[in-house]
This record gives structure tokens, C-alpha cells and sequence, in this order.
């Protein structure tokens, strides 16, 4: 019966039957039958079936692991062997301790063996001083993945004893993450779990590590969104240095300089150094930045052995082999990164591998001593490098001499990143626990996203993306609620809503804090309906909430409800700071051009025309009012045009395609390096300089329509064009502004429907070529 399951002779219906009929454990049987079942059917379980067959007796694999250590250790006792004769003899020794580690992984994770006698000799393995670290950390993880596809009371019940007794902190936190993915992927067996955990673990420390578990599985969901925030938080400030180094350098050579685009009172040190400590700060709190930048680094022929996930990083390591020679010439390079690194072991791998294919600079620049590194970025002094050629000819031997001391080839090497917990304080031990956890989670979240194999194994971190596991089962208590809460917050703090809006679910009840953020969360969603019913309960309660105001308004402006008028009104009588206050007010003039109250948005606009000459974001409006109100016809878009032009960049794009396409032997040079300088300005403002994208998506638009009026849409098609760019910037549309429901307006001003369709057509199909051309 058992064989013709498996032989596919007999269907999952009869097979059930007949276990009934003849009174089995179903349960247990079943598991058996699925057991064989994937052995037999599934590739990656086939192949490890396979392999394991090799391993004639587990009973021998500790006493084999430790002679593995014993004879790399004596190696060090060789007399007569040159550093280059051991390091070969090393390599022979991992490549054979490699190859049994595979097969004591494969053995591991496909047995059904799991007796006490097999438990105890797994956790002697775990706790022997002569088996290496790198391979029982491997088991351990062997232990959970078999655990997260078969699992059966013996593995929780060890991984469980393992994240309380472990010696090793590497081996509690692995035991820890491969317990809670395990539970997540088996959810029939959930309550259970979980209840044996609460008996097992002290409730503190479990409750501390699930919280950071869970909120390390939804950074890892968003890692991709926050490298790329990083890159872009330091590209952007290398731009905005590049543009201050090359304004001093025109200025001082008497050319065409770019002050006016230089951003006033910024320093550019102060700007990159703030760059990297938001990418160090993002580190910290467990932002994955790294994963961005290495997912396309993971098809090394190392990782398509399913056990090499696995092993923590270690140079001796004989995947390593074909880089060995980079990494014994730079050796500085080497322990520099393993020092500083912040990255999870996979992504060390993907480093150390792809050192063959990486710029011979990039890694020079890295391969030098320790206490020459910096925290920070270097800036370049020329009075001081002026001092130094001024020194004695002796001085300058000596800082050579130096320097050929301490060439990386006479460094030692570093073995690999893991840590040592002696002597270390409790607060210490925890923080380190807490980067060891982190650095695993990184590498799982490879593991079930970028492996070879992964499609064998369910994926915890989608598994529950949608239901998190601290809103199931036991932390589905009253009790919890606190847990979950801490959650929603640093969720919220991060702008992600999606993930507050399912952490909160099911709550006993709702504090005011909670009911706001998820109306955030329903925001965020766009479903308006419950997220303001969530704010005007929260109002109901109290009535100074100025956060629920604003947050009602952003509602009633995305639902075009008049309301929003009375909630600004409420919103300026809470305000009490006057350049809040002002804000406000010009946020009254906009809102009332979106409602089309011209002549109230120009009476507010002249109001504080008068109380603030000259200034930009008044007078722009008092433009946009002028457009729309009916007296003295064409003369207001006079006025308009004369209050936008000085406060926007005239469009360059034609003087620039035609200097780009223009022989320039024929042009006078002194009028290309203006026209270059012109461009490269416009460039460096763009991508280095804060920008209110919103507020130049409006300037553009709006003069926009004064050009289609005065000179027609062949003309003011590049300033759509430009509001169009400016509002992808904020996730926007320039449809937004109602160009499409001016009809009339622009139909007194001979502005023919089919004019302003070619127009609209032309800047969409514009937006929709740069978009395919981005990605």
C-alpha cells in the first residue's frame, strides 16, 4: 500500500481510506508517506537522499569531524614546510572536510530517524570543543530547514534546548530563527509549539527576540527600497560635492562659474559625512542596505551546493580556492572587510569570490593597515600635502620604508567573522546577539530568494507577509498587544503602513495612538472610507489632535470634499507657529485653486502679497490666481508670465540638443563653454539639490499654460513636459492639475480641443518613453 503511494499507483483518497480501515495513526502514517513521498519525487531531496547514502554510520561523524581538526592543527607543528606547502596541505584537508560536510548535511536533513540515541549525538557534535565552529553552526541549521520541511516533536524539542543551553551564541540564534520559521511554515502545529516554548524559554527573552525576529523579516521584505534610499542619500551628496569642487575650480581659473546653483551655508563635509551615517544608522537598526547591491552575486558555482549556505564565512574555506592567491596578495583588503563588515557571511562570500572580476583600485584602496582606515570619507587638504613635499628627503624615505613594512603580503590573515563571548558584559552579550540574529536573517532571506534549490523549501518570509506570526496563535492574546504595538511603531516611523495596518489587526481594543496609525495605514492603501472613519473617531474623543486634522484634510483633498476648507480652518487655530502658520495659509490659496475659488485664492494671495513682497511662493500663486479670474481678459496672463518667469529655470532642452548635434568648429568657443556650463548647471541643481518637486511641477505648469496661450502648444509643450517630470519626482501626475478640464477656458482664448489632445498626447507619450528608458 505504502510502495503504490509512492509508485503513484494509488491515489491520496484510497490511500486515506484504507489507513482508516485498518485503524492507523493517521498522522503519523501520513507523515511517513509524504516523507518518502518528497524523497522520492522532489530533485533537491532526491539528490540529498542520494548523498546522504554515502554516510555509512553516524555514529562515526563526530570522532571524523574532530580528527578533521586535529590534522589542520598539526599542520602548524610541520617542520621543514613552507607557509605555501601548508596552506596546499590545508586545502586538501577542507576539500575533504567539504565533501563529508555535504554528506553529513544531506544525512541530517533527510533521515526519519530521529531517536534520543540520534539527538544525543547531534548534540554532542553541537557541543564539542574539537569539532569546528563553521561546521556546527552548519548542523545546526541542517537541524531547521529538515525541521521547516518535516517537522516532528524531537527537532522543536532540540532546537529548543539549543537556544536555551547553546554555548555558543551563533548556535542559540540559529536555533532560535530555524524554531520560529519552522512554526511558521508549519502553522497546523503552531499552538503547540509555542506552548512549549513559553515552558522552555524564559517568556522575556523569547518575547525579545520574536519582536526583533519578526520586525528583521519585514526589513527584509523592504530591503530593496532602503538600499536603494542609501545609494541615492549618497550619490546625491557626491553630486552636490562634485558641484561645490567644480564652482571654487571655475572661480579661481576666471570662467563661467556655477554659484548660483551651489546650495548657501552647505558644507559638502558635513553632507557626506551625514550620507554615510544614514547608511550606518540604517545598519543599525537592521536595515538590510546590502542586499540591493548583491543579489545578482550569487551564481557562483558555491552556491549551488545547498550545505555551503550554511557555513559561516571563514577564509580557509576551499570554496574559496580560486581567489586564494587575490586574498593572500591583499591581505589588509581582506581583514579590513572582515573587521568592518556589517554584512551577512553569503554576501562576504560574493565579495571574497568576486575578487578576481573587481577593480584592482577599489581594492588598493582598501589594502591597507588597520589603523590607516577611517570611519569616514578622507578629504583631500592641499595646504597639507604642500607641507609634506617640503619635508626633508629623509623624512620622505622614512614614510616609504614604512609604508613597505607594512605591505599586506606580511600581514596575517584573518580567519573569519565570527566572535568570541568571553569576558564580554550582559548588555554586550545581548547586543551581540542581536547582530548575530540579524546577519542570519539576512542569509536565510538569500537563501529562500536567490538559492538554486529554493523552490523545494516554503519561504517563511512570505509565508507569513501577509499574516505576521506575532498576530497568530499565542501572540494572538490581549497580552501581546504591547508586542504588537511596539511593532506598528517602528513600522510607522519607517513609512510602512502596509505592514502597521496587519500588525495591529484583531487588537482587544484601540488606544488613540493605534486608531491613527491605522488610518495612516488605510491612507496609505488608499482606501479613504476607513481611514477616515478612523480619524473622526479619534476627533470625537479630542478635538486638539492636530496630526488627525492634517491627516483628514490629505483625505478630504483625495476625495475632492468640500469639508476641507472648515478642516484647514481648524488646523490654522491650533497652529501656533507663525511660519507654520503662514504654510497654512498658502496651502488655503491652493486648495481653493484646486476647488476653483479663483477669486477667493486671489484675495488670500494679494493679502499676503502685502504682508510678504517678493516672495516666491506668494507671487507664484498670486499668478495662478491672476489665470483664472475673468477681469481684463488677457492682460492677467501678462501679469502671470511676469510673476513665474523670474522664479523658474527657462527651458534649455533645444539650445542643448542643438549644441549637442552642432558642428562645433563653427560655433564660437567662448559661447560653447557658456552653453556647456548652462547645461552641466542645470544637471548638478537637478540631482544634487533639495528640491520641492511638487512646487516646480506647479511653476512649470502653470507658465505652461501662459506659453500655449500667448506663442501655442508647439512651444509650451516642453513646459508640460518639464511640470510632467517634476511631478513623477513625487509620485504624482500632471493630470492633476485639471489641464484636460480647462477646456473651456482655454476655448475662449482660441485654444482649439484638438491643439491641447495633440498636447496632452505629446507629454504623456514624452513620460512614458523616459520611464521605459529608467528601467
Amino acid at each position: 500500500m505504502y510502495h503504490d503511494y509512492i509508485d503513484g499507483k494509488l491515489k491520496h483518497r484510497e490511500l486515506y481510506n484504507l489507513a482508516q480501515t485498518l485503524d492507523l495513526d493517521t498522522d503519523n502514517f501520513f507523515g511517513k508517506v509524504r516523507h518518502a513521498w518528497i524523497l522520492a519525487n522532489e530533485p533537491t531531496f532526491v539528490a540529498l537522499n542520494k548523498r546522504s547514502l554515502k554516510l555509512t554510520s553516524f555514529d562515526e561523524v563526530q570522532e571524523t569531524f574532530e580528527k578533521f581538526a586535529t590534522d589542520e592543527a598539526m599542520l602548524n607543528l610541520k617542520v621543514g614546510f613552507s607557509e605555501e606547502q601548508i596552506d596546499e596541505e590545508r586545502q586538501k584537508i577542507q576539500e575533504q572536510l567539504n565533501a563529508y560536510r555535504n554528506m553529513v548535511f544531506s544525512y541530517i536533513m533527510v533521515t526519519d530517524d530521529w531517536n534520543e540515541d540520534f539527538i544525543l549525538a547531534i548534540r554532542s557534535i553541537i557541543d564539542s570543543d574539537l569539532v569546528d565552529p563553521y561546521t556546527i553552526n552548519m548542523i545546526v541549521s541542517a537541524v531547521s530547514l529538515s525541521c521547516s520541511v518535516f517537522m516532528v516533536p524531537e527537532k522543536i524539542g532540540l532546537l529548543l534546548r539549543l537556544f536555551k543551553s547553546a554555548g555558543s551564541c551563533s548556535v542559540r540564534e540559529r536555533a532560535f530563527v530555524g524554531f520560529v520559521f519552522s512554526v511558521i511554515t508549519n502553522p497546523a502545529e503552531s499552538d503547540a509549539c509555542w506552548r512549549a516554548a513559553a515552558a522552555t524559554v524564559t517568556d522575556d527573552v523569547l518575547l525579545a527576540a520574536c519582536v526583533d525576529l519578526q520586525r528583521q523579516m519585514r526589513l527584509c521584505l523592504t530591503s530593496k527600497k532602503d538600499s536603494k534610499e542609501m545609494m541615492h542619500s549618497v550619490v546625491k551628496t557626491m553630486f552636490s560635492t562634485f558641484t561645490q569642487d567644480l564652482a571654487e575650480k571655475l572661480k579661481d581659473r576666471g570662467k563661467v562659474g556655477l554659484d548660483e546653483f551651489t546650495a548657501d551655508g552647505e558644507d559638502p563635509e558635513e553632507a557626506i559625512q551625514g550620507a554615510f551615517n544614514y547608511m550606518l544608522n540604517s545598519e543599525d537598526i537592521g536595515v538590510d542596505v546590502y542586499y540591493h547591491q548583491f543579489a545578482n552575486q550569487k551564481c557562483f558555482g558555491h552556491f549551488h551546493s545547498l550545505y555551503n549556505w550554511f557555513v559561516p564565512f571563514y577564509v580557509r574555506n576551499s570554496t574559496l580556492k580560486s581567489v586564494r592567491g587575490v586574498m593572500n596578495q591583499h591581505r589588509n583588503f581582506v581583514n579590513n572587510l572582515l573587521k568592518g563588515a556589517s554584512m551577512c557571511d553569503t554576501d562576504l562570500y560574493s565579495v571574497i569570490l568576486s575578487l578576481n572580476n573587481t577593480s584592482k583600485e577599489f581594492i588598493k584602496s582598501l589594502d591597507v593597515a588597520p589603523e590607516n582606515m577611517v570611519s569616514g570619507p578622507v578629504f583631500y587638504d592641499e595646504e597639507d600635502e604642500v607641507e609634506k613635499e617640503q619635508n626633508t628627503e629623509e623624512s620622505v624615505e622614512d614614510e616609504t620604508d614604512s609604508t613597505e613594512a607594512k605591505d599586506s603580503e606580511n600581514v596575517t590573515l584573518l580567519d573569519s567573522v565570527m566572535e568570541h563571548e568571553e569576558n564580554l558584559s550582559e548588555e554586550k552579550k545581548k547586543k551581540r546577539a542581536i547582530r548575530v540574529r540579524h546577519r542570519y536573517v539576512q542569509d536565510l532571506y538569500r537563501f529562500y530568494t536567490l538559492s538554486p534549490m529554493r523552490k523545494a523549501f516554503d519561504n517563511p518570509f512570505e509565508v507569513q507577509k501577509e499574516i505576521p506570526f506575532m498576530t497568530t496563535g499565542l501572540f494572538a492574546k490581549p497580552e501581546y498587544d504591547k508586542y504588537r504595538l511596539s511593532l506598528a511603531r517602528f513600522s510607522a516611523k519607517r513609512g510602512d503602513f502596509a505592514f502597521v495596518s496587519r500588525i495591529l489587526r484583531n487588537l482587544s481594543q484601540y488606544t488613540e495612538e493605534e486608531q491613527m496609525m491605522l488610518a495612516l495605514a488605510y491612507y496609505s492603501e488608499k482606501n479613504y472610507s476607513d481611514a477616515l472613519d478612523y480619524v473622526c473617531d479619534i476627533l470625537e474623543v479630542n478635538s486638539k489632535y492636530k496630526a488627525a486634522y492634517e491627516l483628514k484634510l490629505k483625505i478630504e483633498e483625495k476625495c475632492e470634499d468640500e469639508n476641507a476648507f472648515s478642516t484647514l480652518d481648524e488646523i490654522i487655530k491650533l497652529e501656533t507657529d507663525k511660519d507654520k502658520q503662514f504654510k497654512l495659509q498658502l496651502k488655503k490659496i491652493d486648495l481653493s485653486l484646486k476647488f476653483h475659488r479663483f477669486n477667493e485664492a486671489l484675495q488670500l494671495a494679494f493679502l499676503l502679497d502685502e504682508q510678504h513682497p517678493k516672495e516666491e511662493q506668494i507671487e507664484c500663486r498670486l499668478a495662478f490666481s491672476l489665470l483664472f479670474t475673468d477681469s481684463e481678459g488677457d492682460k492677467n496672463i501678462d501679469r502671470a508670465m511676469a510673476l513665474i518667469e523670474p522664479y523658474i529655470q527657462k527651458c534649455q532642452e533645444d539650445e542643448m540638443k542643438k549644441l549637442l548635434q552642432a558642428d562645433l568648429k563653427d560655433i564660437d568657443q567662448e559661447h560653447v563653454e557658456q552653453m556647456f556650463m548652462k547645461m552641466l548647471s542645470t544637471m548638478m541643481k537637478k540631482v544634487s539639490h533639495s528640491v520641492d518637486h511638487r512646487w516646480e511641477s506647479m511653476k512649470y505648469f502653470y507658465y505652461g499654460l501662459c506659453i500655449l496661450v500667448k506663442e501655442g502648444g508647439a512651444v509650451a509643450v516642453s513646459y508640460f513636459d518639464e511640470a510632467a517630470n517634476y511631478a513623477a519626482c513625487f509620485g504624482g501626475d500632471v493630470d492633476e492639475y485639471g489641464l484636460l478640464e480647462m477646456g473651456e477656458w482655454l476655448d475662449k482664448r482660441g485654444i482649439a480641443p484638438i491643439e491641447l489632445e495633440f498636447m496632452t498626447k505629446k507629454v504623456t507619450e514624452e513620460r512614458k518613453n523616459n520611464k521605459d528608458g529608467g528601467e
